[in-house]
Protein backbone atom coordinates (compact mmCIF):
# COMPACT_ATOMS: atom_id res chain seq x y z
CA UNK A 1 0.00 0.00 0.00
CA UNK A 2 2.93 2.31 0.72
CA UNK A 3 4.07 1.71 -2.86
CA UNK A 4 0.82 3.20 -4.11
CA UNK A 5 1.32 6.34 -2.02
CA UNK A 6 4.89 6.79 -3.20
CA UNK A 7 3.84 6.29 -6.81
CA UNK A 8 0.95 8.70 -6.39
CA UNK A 9 3.22 11.40 -4.91
CA UNK A 10 5.56 11.10 -7.89
CA UNK A 11 2.59 11.33 -10.21
CA UNK A 12 1.29 14.50 -8.53
CA UNK A 13 4.71 16.14 -8.94
CA UNK A 14 4.77 15.16 -12.59
CA UNK A 15 1.28 16.58 -13.19
CA UNK A 16 2.23 19.82 -11.45
CA UNK A 17 5.19 20.28 -13.76
CA UNK A 18 3.34 19.25 -16.91
CA UNK A 19 2.11 22.53 -18.43
CA UNK A 20 0.73 21.39 -21.75
CA UNK A 21 -2.50 20.78 -23.56
CA UNK A 22 -2.93 17.23 -22.34
CA UNK A 23 -2.87 18.20 -18.68
CA UNK A 24 -5.38 20.99 -19.29
CA UNK A 25 -7.62 18.69 -21.30
CA UNK A 26 -7.61 16.00 -18.63
CA UNK A 27 -8.49 18.51 -15.93
CA UNK A 28 -11.36 20.00 -17.94
CA UNK A 29 -12.68 16.59 -18.88
CA UNK A 30 -12.59 15.44 -15.28
CA UNK A 31 -14.53 18.50 -14.16
CA UNK A 32 -17.13 17.94 -16.88
CA UNK A 33 -17.41 14.27 -15.92
CA UNK A 34 -18.09 14.78 -12.22
CA UNK A 35 -20.36 12.41 -10.45
CA UNK A 36 -23.77 14.06 -10.30
CA UNK A 37 -24.42 13.04 -6.74
CA UNK A 38 -21.52 15.22 -5.56
CA UNK A 39 -18.83 14.51 -2.99
CA UNK A 40 -18.57 11.17 -1.21
CA UNK A 41 -16.95 12.66 1.87
CA UNK A 42 -19.80 11.78 4.25
CA UNK A 43 -19.06 11.37 7.98
CA UNK A 44 -17.26 8.08 8.45
CA UNK A 45 -19.19 5.34 10.19
CA UNK A 46 -17.82 2.97 12.75
CA UNK A 47 -18.34 -0.66 11.92
CA UNK A 48 -18.07 -3.97 13.70
CA UNK A 49 -17.69 -7.44 12.32
CA UNK A 50 -14.50 -8.52 10.64
CA UNK A 51 -16.44 -10.50 8.02
CA UNK A 52 -17.82 -7.23 6.65
CA UNK A 53 -14.52 -6.74 4.86
CA UNK A 54 -13.87 -10.24 3.52
CA UNK A 55 -13.78 -10.31 -0.28
CA UNK A 56 -12.72 -8.31 -3.33
CA UNK A 57 -12.89 -4.51 -3.37
CA UNK A 58 -12.41 -2.61 -6.61
CA UNK A 59 -11.55 1.07 -7.07
CA UNK A 60 -14.71 2.89 -8.19
CA UNK A 61 -14.09 6.60 -7.70
CA UNK A 62 -11.66 9.36 -6.86
CA UNK A 63 -12.06 12.58 -4.88
CA UNK A 64 -9.89 15.67 -4.77
CA UNK A 65 -10.77 18.75 -2.70
CA UNK A 66 -14.37 17.59 -2.40
CA UNK A 67 -14.80 17.01 -6.15
CA UNK A 68 -15.45 13.39 -7.17
CA UNK A 69 -15.17 11.45 -10.41
CA UNK A 70 -15.82 7.81 -11.19
CA UNK A 71 -13.20 5.49 -12.63
CA UNK A 72 -15.24 5.40 -15.85
CA UNK A 73 -15.16 9.20 -16.10
CA UNK A 74 -11.42 9.23 -15.57
CA UNK A 75 -10.90 6.61 -18.27
CA UNK A 76 -12.97 8.61 -20.76
CA UNK A 77 -10.61 11.52 -20.19
CA UNK A 78 -7.59 9.29 -20.76
CA UNK A 79 -6.60 9.00 -17.10
CA UNK A 80 -6.03 5.40 -15.96
CA UNK A 81 -4.80 6.17 -12.45
CA UNK A 82 -7.35 3.84 -10.82
CA UNK A 83 -8.05 1.37 -13.62
CA UNK A 84 -7.56 -2.31 -12.78
CA UNK A 85 -6.87 -1.37 -9.16
CA UNK A 86 -8.28 -3.28 -6.21
CA UNK A 87 -7.91 -4.94 -2.86
CA UNK A 88 -8.61 -8.51 -1.74
CA UNK A 89 -9.07 -9.00 2.00
CA UNK A 90 -8.82 -12.56 3.33
CA UNK A 91 -10.08 -14.05 6.55
CA UNK A 92 -6.54 -15.18 7.48
CA UNK A 93 -5.42 -11.56 8.00
CA UNK A 94 -3.66 -11.11 4.67
CA UNK A 95 -4.54 -8.76 1.84
CA UNK A 96 -3.58 -8.50 -1.83
CA UNK A 97 -3.37 -5.00 -3.35
CA UNK A 98 -2.99 -4.66 -7.11
CA UNK A 99 -2.60 -1.98 -9.77
CA UNK A 100 -1.64 -2.28 -13.47
CA UNK A 101 2.03 -1.75 -12.59
CA UNK A 102 2.60 -3.42 -9.23
CA UNK A 103 1.03 -5.53 -6.49
CA UNK A 104 1.76 -6.54 -2.93
CA UNK A 105 0.68 -8.95 -0.21
CA UNK A 106 0.74 -7.94 3.45
CA UNK A 107 -1.35 -8.09 6.63
CA UNK A 108 -4.49 -6.20 7.67
CA UNK A 109 -6.60 -5.77 10.80
CA UNK A 110 -9.88 -4.14 11.85
CA UNK A 111 -9.81 -0.68 13.49
CA UNK A 112 -12.53 1.45 15.08
CA UNK A 113 -13.41 3.19 11.81
CA UNK A 114 -12.29 0.69 9.18
CA UNK A 115 -9.14 -1.34 8.63
CA UNK A 116 -5.40 -0.93 8.84
CA UNK A 117 -3.47 -2.41 5.91
CA UNK A 118 0.26 -2.67 6.49
CA UNK A 119 0.24 0.52 8.58
CA UNK A 120 -2.17 2.52 6.39
CA UNK A 121 -5.58 3.38 7.83
CA UNK A 122 -8.44 2.80 5.38
CA UNK A 123 -11.76 4.10 6.60
CA UNK A 124 -15.18 2.56 6.00
CA UNK A 125 -18.15 4.73 4.99
CA UNK A 126 -21.34 4.22 3.01
CA UNK A 127 -20.31 0.65 2.17
CA UNK A 128 -17.01 1.88 0.69
CA UNK A 129 -13.41 1.78 1.83
CA UNK A 130 -11.65 5.16 1.59
CA UNK A 131 -7.88 5.41 1.21
CA UNK A 132 -6.27 8.82 1.70
CA UNK A 133 -3.34 9.18 -0.72
CA UNK A 134 -2.63 12.87 -0.23
CA UNK A 135 -3.99 16.14 1.12
CA UNK A 136 -7.75 16.12 0.48
CA UNK A 137 -7.27 13.27 -2.01
CA UNK A 138 -9.12 9.96 -1.59
CA UNK A 139 -9.51 6.68 -3.49
CA UNK A 140 -12.79 4.80 -2.92
CA UNK A 141 -13.17 1.02 -3.15
CA UNK A 142 -16.46 -0.88 -3.36
CA UNK A 143 -16.93 -4.54 -2.48
CA UNK A 144 -17.74 -6.37 -5.72
CA UNK A 145 -17.68 -9.98 -4.52
CA UNK A 146 -17.02 -12.25 -1.56
CA UNK A 147 -14.13 -13.88 -3.45
CA UNK A 148 -11.02 -13.95 -1.25
CA UNK A 149 -8.83 -15.88 -3.70
CA UNK A 150 -5.43 -14.42 -4.43
CA UNK A 151 -4.20 -14.77 -8.04
CA UNK A 152 -1.53 -17.22 -6.90
CA UNK A 153 -4.23 -19.51 -5.52
CA UNK A 154 -6.64 -19.45 -8.45
CA UNK A 155 -7.11 -22.73 -10.19
CA UNK A 156 -6.42 -21.59 -13.75
CA UNK A 157 -5.30 -24.37 -16.05
CA UNK A 158 -3.04 -23.99 -19.03
CA UNK A 159 -5.87 -24.53 -21.49
CA UNK A 160 -7.25 -21.14 -20.46
CA UNK A 161 -4.38 -19.56 -22.40
CA UNK A 162 -4.34 -21.77 -25.49
CA UNK A 163 -4.88 -19.58 -28.55
CA UNK A 164 -3.97 -16.13 -29.84
CA UNK A 165 -3.93 -13.02 -27.66
CA UNK A 166 -3.86 -9.67 -29.48
CA UNK A 167 -2.74 -6.29 -28.19
CA UNK A 168 -5.71 -4.03 -27.38
CA UNK A 169 -4.05 -1.12 -25.61
CA UNK A 170 -1.41 -0.05 -23.18
CA UNK A 171 -0.40 2.11 -20.28
CA UNK A 172 2.41 4.59 -19.56
CA UNK A 173 3.59 4.03 -15.99
CA UNK A 174 5.21 7.43 -15.42
CA UNK A 175 2.17 9.48 -16.49
CA UNK A 176 -0.66 7.00 -15.70
CA UNK A 177 -2.08 7.67 -19.15
CA UNK A 178 -3.68 5.08 -21.39
CA UNK A 179 -2.36 4.10 -24.79
CA UNK A 180 -4.97 3.24 -27.38
CA UNK A 181 -4.14 0.74 -30.09
CA UNK A 182 -4.01 3.59 -32.61
CA UNK A 183 -1.52 5.48 -30.42
CA UNK A 184 0.66 2.39 -30.07
CA UNK A 185 0.71 1.91 -33.85
CA UNK A 186 1.62 5.55 -34.50
CA UNK A 187 4.15 5.92 -31.68
CA UNK A 188 6.31 2.80 -32.05
CA UNK A 189 8.19 1.54 -35.09
CA UNK A 190 7.94 -1.98 -33.74
CA UNK A 191 5.73 -3.42 -31.01
CA UNK A 192 4.40 -6.83 -30.05
CA UNK A 193 1.13 -7.39 -31.88
CA UNK A 194 0.16 -10.81 -30.58
CA UNK A 195 1.12 -13.71 -28.33
CA UNK A 196 0.30 -17.32 -29.21
CA UNK A 197 0.18 -20.04 -26.56
CA UNK A 198 0.27 -23.65 -27.75
CA UNK A 199 -0.68 -26.83 -25.88
CA UNK A 200 2.76 -28.17 -26.83
CA UNK A 201 4.37 -25.87 -24.26
CA UNK A 202 5.59 -23.53 -26.98
CA UNK A 203 4.66 -19.87 -27.35
CA UNK A 204 5.62 -17.03 -29.63
CA UNK A 205 5.41 -13.27 -29.64
CA UNK A 206 4.92 -11.54 -32.97
CA UNK A 207 5.71 -8.06 -34.15
CA UNK A 208 5.36 -6.80 -37.69
CA UNK A 209 8.70 -8.20 -38.81
CA UNK A 210 9.75 -10.62 -36.11
CA UNK A 211 8.61 -13.88 -34.57
CA UNK A 212 10.18 -14.97 -31.31
CA UNK A 213 9.50 -18.54 -30.20
CA UNK A 214 10.13 -20.12 -26.81
CA UNK A 215 8.69 -22.14 -23.94
CA UNK A 216 5.98 -21.04 -21.51
CA UNK A 217 4.31 -22.10 -18.29
CA UNK A 218 1.75 -20.60 -15.91
CA UNK A 219 2.13 -20.49 -12.14
CA UNK A 220 0.81 -18.30 -9.31
CA UNK A 221 -0.71 -15.63 -11.50
CA UNK A 222 2.40 -15.29 -13.68
CA UNK A 223 3.19 -16.55 -17.16
CA UNK A 224 6.87 -17.38 -17.51
CA UNK A 225 8.15 -17.09 -21.07
CA UNK A 226 11.63 -18.42 -21.87
CA UNK A 227 13.31 -17.89 -25.23
CA UNK A 228 16.96 -18.87 -25.41
CA UNK A 229 18.84 -17.22 -22.57
CA UNK A 230 16.20 -14.48 -22.23
CA UNK A 231 13.04 -14.62 -20.12
CA UNK A 232 9.97 -12.52 -19.43
CA UNK A 233 7.20 -12.56 -16.83
CA UNK A 234 3.67 -11.79 -17.97
CA UNK A 235 0.81 -11.11 -15.55
CA UNK A 236 -2.84 -12.14 -15.87
CA UNK A 237 -5.36 -9.61 -14.49
CA UNK A 238 -9.04 -9.16 -15.30
CA UNK A 239 -8.78 -11.56 -18.27
CA UNK A 240 -6.00 -9.42 -19.76
CA UNK A 241 -2.34 -10.32 -20.10
CA UNK A 242 0.01 -7.54 -19.01
CA UNK A 243 3.37 -7.43 -20.80
CA UNK A 244 6.11 -4.91 -19.87
CA UNK A 245 7.22 -3.04 -23.00
CA UNK A 246 10.35 -0.94 -22.71
CA UNK A 247 11.15 0.70 -19.39
CA UNK A 248 7.95 2.71 -18.97
CA UNK A 249 5.12 0.94 -20.79
CA UNK A 250 2.76 -1.98 -20.33
CA UNK A 251 0.85 -3.58 -23.19
CA UNK A 252 -2.55 -5.23 -22.65
CA UNK A 253 -3.47 -8.40 -24.56
CA UNK A 254 -6.92 -9.93 -24.89
CA UNK A 255 -7.70 -13.40 -26.19
CA UNK A 256 -8.82 -12.97 -29.80
CA UNK A 257 -9.05 -16.53 -31.12
CA UNK A 258 -8.52 -20.19 -30.30
CA UNK A 259 -5.83 -20.50 -32.98
CA UNK A 260 -2.66 -21.81 -31.33
CA UNK A 261 -0.63 -22.43 -34.46
CA UNK A 262 2.97 -21.36 -33.97
CA UNK A 263 4.29 -19.81 -37.23
CA UNK A 264 7.31 -21.45 -38.72
CA UNK A 265 10.59 -19.66 -38.13
CA UNK A 266 13.98 -20.12 -39.64
CA UNK A 267 15.81 -23.18 -38.35
CA UNK A 268 19.10 -22.15 -39.92
CA UNK A 269 22.19 -22.02 -37.77
CA UNK A 270 25.39 -20.17 -38.47
CA UNK A 271 25.69 -17.05 -40.59
CA UNK A 272 23.96 -16.98 -43.95
CA UNK A 273 26.45 -15.94 -46.68
CA UNK A 274 24.25 -13.02 -47.75
CA UNK A 275 24.00 -11.76 -44.17
CA UNK A 276 27.73 -12.17 -43.52
CA UNK A 277 28.56 -10.29 -46.71
CA UNK A 278 26.24 -7.42 -45.76
CA UNK A 279 27.70 -7.12 -42.25
CA UNK A 280 31.31 -7.21 -43.45
CA UNK A 281 30.55 -4.68 -46.18
CA UNK A 282 28.98 -2.36 -43.60
CA UNK A 283 31.98 -2.58 -41.29
CA UNK A 284 34.45 -2.17 -44.17
CA UNK A 285 32.66 1.01 -45.25
CA UNK A 286 32.96 2.44 -41.74
CA UNK A 287 36.67 1.63 -41.71
CA UNK A 288 36.95 3.69 -44.89
CA UNK A 289 34.68 6.42 -43.50
CA UNK A 290 36.62 6.75 -40.25
CA UNK A 291 39.93 7.02 -42.09
CA UNK A 292 38.45 9.69 -44.32
CA UNK A 293 37.09 11.66 -41.34
CA UNK A 294 40.53 11.67 -39.71
CA UNK A 295 41.98 13.25 -42.87
CA UNK A 296 39.07 15.69 -43.14
CA UNK A 297 39.41 16.82 -39.52
CA UNK A 298 43.13 17.40 -40.06
CA UNK A 299 42.59 19.48 -43.22
CA UNK A 300 38.94 20.71 -43.46
CA UNK A 301 39.72 23.29 -46.19
CA UNK A 302 41.04 20.75 -48.71
CA UNK A 303 38.73 21.05 -51.75
CA UNK A 304 39.31 17.46 -52.78
CA UNK A 305 38.26 16.23 -49.35
CA UNK A 306 35.22 18.52 -49.37
CA UNK A 307 34.06 16.97 -52.64
CA UNK A 308 34.61 13.46 -51.27
CA UNK A 309 32.76 14.39 -48.08
CA UNK A 310 29.46 14.87 -49.93
CA UNK A 311 29.87 11.49 -51.61
CA UNK A 312 30.70 9.81 -48.30
CA UNK A 313 27.61 11.23 -46.62
CA UNK A 314 25.37 9.85 -49.36
CA UNK A 315 26.95 6.42 -49.05
CA UNK A 316 26.75 6.63 -45.25
CA UNK A 317 22.99 7.14 -45.36
CA UNK A 318 22.56 4.22 -47.76
CA UNK A 319 24.71 1.82 -45.71
CA UNK A 320 22.93 2.72 -42.46
CA UNK A 321 19.52 2.07 -44.04
CA UNK A 322 20.61 -1.34 -45.31
CA UNK A 323 22.15 -2.28 -41.98
CA UNK A 324 19.01 -1.24 -40.07
CA UNK A 325 16.83 -3.28 -42.45
CA UNK A 326 18.60 -6.47 -41.38
CA UNK A 327 17.44 -5.88 -37.81
CA UNK A 328 13.86 -6.42 -39.00
CA UNK A 329 14.75 -9.81 -40.48
CA UNK A 330 14.21 -13.09 -38.65
CA UNK A 331 17.82 -13.50 -37.54
CA UNK A 332 18.92 -16.66 -35.84
CA UNK A 333 20.82 -16.49 -32.56
CA UNK A 334 24.28 -16.52 -34.16
CA UNK A 335 23.33 -13.85 -36.69
CA UNK A 336 21.87 -11.61 -34.01
CA UNK A 337 25.06 -11.99 -31.98
CA UNK A 338 27.20 -11.08 -34.99
CA UNK A 339 24.92 -8.15 -35.85
CA UNK A 340 25.39 -6.69 -32.36
CA UNK A 341 29.13 -7.28 -32.43
CA UNK A 342 29.48 -5.41 -35.73
CA UNK A 343 27.29 -2.59 -34.43
CA UNK A 344 29.41 -2.26 -31.27
CA UNK A 345 32.69 -2.29 -33.21
CA UNK A 346 31.46 0.42 -35.57
CA UNK A 347 30.26 2.53 -32.67
CA UNK A 348 33.66 2.24 -30.99
CA UNK A 349 35.40 3.33 -34.18
CA UNK A 350 33.14 6.37 -34.48
CA UNK A 351 33.83 7.32 -30.86
CA UNK A 352 37.57 7.18 -31.49
CA UNK A 353 37.21 9.50 -34.48
CA UNK A 354 35.10 11.94 -32.47
CA UNK A 355 37.74 12.26 -29.72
Amino acid sequence: MKKLKRTQRKYRCFRHRQKNFISTFLLLTMLLSLVACGSEAAPFQKTSGRSTYYGTWEAVSYEKDGVAATVEALEKSGNYTLSHTGLILRDDGRYYFYTPFNDEIAEWKVTTDGINADGDNIRFSNNKLALNVGTNEVYYFFKTSADMTFPEDRNISNDYFYGTWSVVGGYVKSTKLALTLAQIKSSYDSYIQSIIFSNTGKACVQSENKILTGDWKYSSGKIQFQFGSESAALTLKDNLIYLPFGSDNILFFEKSSADQTIPETSTETGLRPKFKEAMDSYEAFYDEYCEFMKKYKANPTDLTLLTQYTTMLTKLSDMNAKFKAWKSEDLNAEELKYYLEVSNRVMQKMLEVAQ
